[in-house]
């Protein structure tokens, strides 16, 4: 039975690589029912920590801090303090996503402490990459430099490539928000020439995606459309129906700049559908609202307010004010 929690564990992962999370649910809910009928802990806190994971990527928040919290406790009662250093990252994670920052922070910092006196190198980079992206939402993008580039230098010590290529995408990002373009273009390919040697094509396409943003910010359309593409057939390639939709929202984004705005309405409709099937209700709502300002731009007044309307009532469901903000505004200035 233990055999089978932990093949049930494995199948998940890989449903979470092609970026099918209700069959990674099931697979981890199955896993968990064996442990709980077995009294293992230490897989059932395995479990808890990944079905919370996915909660979290499908915008089910306070059940995703539900089940962190509940792994949480188990660690506890266990003395793991690895394992819990995990969980109290993925509780930072939830209110990063919420937008609680301050709170996020404090969740990181603890378990930045417990990897500082484990010495667990790997994931103390992981936690202040973590630490990097609150401080980068904050505007602080500084801050979030010097945490990225403390990540690149425990990495580069350990030779990890992951993480390098983490870092670099990383350090990539805030040179686009400081318009240092060139240094930006530099970071990106070398995360992606370190992708390209280890084969990782879901971070492929990921890197060539930022790129694609890169010279998005520039206006450089044409050279930002054949990123997202490219990024396209790769995750089309892997059958990470995730980062399809992502990319499809870019490109119908960028052909709204260019004002080809019934491309850009296929590409968004296209992507709407993913999101409905992967059940990713912060992405919905995003794209609901997209799709709003586009036939907002088209003079289709009705159209946009239906898209609108169904963007702030999903918004508001789910408690991420900042945009249903965002939407009420776009509903004002119909």
């Amino acid at each position: 039975m233990s055999n089978k929690a932990t093949i049930l564990s494995n199948i998940g992962h890989v449903h979470i690589a092609q970026g099918d999370y209700k069959k990674a649910l099931n697979c981890w809910k199955e896993s968990l029912d064996i442990n709980e009928r077995l009294g293992n802990l230490t897989g059932k806190s395995r479990d808890l920590n990944n079905i919370s994971t996915i909660y979290g990527n499908l915008g089910n928040l306070s059940e995703a801090l539900k089940w962190f919290q509940e792994s949480l406790k188990i660690n506890d009662l266990l003395g793991n303090l690895n394992d819990k250093a995990v969980a109290l990252t993925n509780i930072g994670e939830i209110y990063k996503i919420q937008r609680n920052l301050s709170e996020a922070l404090k969740w990181y910092q603890e378990a930045l402490e417990i990897n500082e006196r484990l010495g667990i190198l790997d994931d103390k980079a992981i936690v202040l990459s973590n630490i990097g992206q609150i401080y980068d939402m904050q505007g602080n993008s500084l801050e979030a430099l010097k945490q990225y580039k403390k990540a690149l230098e425990i990495d580069e010590r350990l030779g990890s490539l992951s993480g390098r290529a983490r870092d670099f995408n990383n350090i990539g990002t805030i040179y686009i928000k400081q318009k240092k373009y060139k240094e930006a273009l530099e970071s990106f390919n070398k995360a992606l020439e370190i992708v390209e040697k280890t084969g990782d094509l879901n971070k492929k396409s990921k890197f060539l995606t930022n790129i694609g943003i890169l010279y998005d910010s520039q206006g450089k359309y044409l050279k930002s459309l054949d990123c997202y593409e490219r990024g396209l057939l790769i995750a089309e390639k892997s059958g990470n129906i995730s980062d399809k939709a992502y990319l499809l929202n870019n490109i119908g984004s960028v052909y709204y700049k260019k004002g080809e705005y019934l491309k850009a309405l296929k590409n968004l409709k296209d992507s709407l559908k993913i999101y409905q099937q992967l059940g990713n209700k912060p992405l919905i709502a995003k794209t609901y609202m997209n799709i709003g300002v586009l036939y907002s731009k088209k003079k289709e007044k009705s159209k946009a307010l239906e898209y609108l309307k169904r963007a702030e009532s999903l918004y508001e469901k789910l408690g991420l004010y900042n945009m249903l903000k965002r939407v009420q505004e776009n509903i004002d200035h119909l």
